[in-house]
């Protein structure tokens, strides 16, 4: 499963700034959050590995 999320900060720079405390660590948190339901639920995929990546554009 890929997700690709499209977002802009707002706030020029200071945005840029806080993104690393705030953005950032709350999509790591859903994520992080979805990957332990799907494992309760259907359990490990044997052969798959769970990565979050962020890219910027």
């Amino acid at each position: 499963m890929e997700d690709v999320i499209d977002y802009k900060i707002p706030f020029g720079l200071l945005g840029q700034m806080v993104h690393p405390f705030l953005v950032k660590k709350q999509l790591q948190q859903i994520f992080n959050y979805r990957e332990q339901k799907l494992t309760s639920l259907f359990g490990n995929m044997v052969g798959m590995e769970n990565t979050i990546e962020f890219k910027s554009i």
